[in-house]
């Protein structure tokens, strides 16, 4: 299978999880009123241009090709997979959620979850979203592996 097969597989979920964090953090901008959230929607534009130009390169059988394809797998590692899936998705949302709703104490999840950045969980869409953003970050991370490592 080609690179852009191969590529097309991965960028599906790893798009899906720019796409999902851009609305989780349009809402959670709107719902408590912290328009510096916004910022995720730029960040999943410019990740999400980035690996669709690398992966249109890597097409190539040239040198630039290869770097291209390179470029779209370390683009699509560190924002849709570790900063978001992992970062933003598992710690931000997942571990916050079990740690909150299994009874930490409001010192341990202020220390971890330290206000203004973080809320504790109080809205279901806006918890949701965040906890959804570790399902096709998930997809994207492993075909990412099956690919560097076949």
């Amino acid at each position: 299978m080609t690179n852009v097969l191969i590529g097309a597989r991965i960028a599906r979920p790893a798009y899906l999880t720019l796409l999902l964090t851009s609305i989780h953090h349009v809402y959670g901008a709107w719902v408590y009123a912290t328009p510096w959230r916004h910022h995720a929607v730029f960040v999943s534009l410019v990740a999400a241009s980035v690996m669709a130009i690398a992966l249109r390169l890597a097409a190539r059988e040239t040198l630039a090709g290869r770097v291209a394809w390179w470029v779209f797998v370390l683009t699509t590692a560190a924002i849709p997979v570790l900063m978001i899936g992992a970062f933003e998705g598992l710690y931000n949302h997942v571990i916050k959620n079990v740690l909150y709703f299994g009874g930490a104490s409001a010192s341990t999840m202020h220390t971890l979850f330290p206000p203004p950045t973080y809320e504790l969980p109080n809205d279901c869409f806006f918890e949701a979203t965040g906890i959804l953003q570790v399902v096709p970050a998930a997809f994207a991370a492993a075909r990412l592996v099956r690919a560097i490592t076949a």
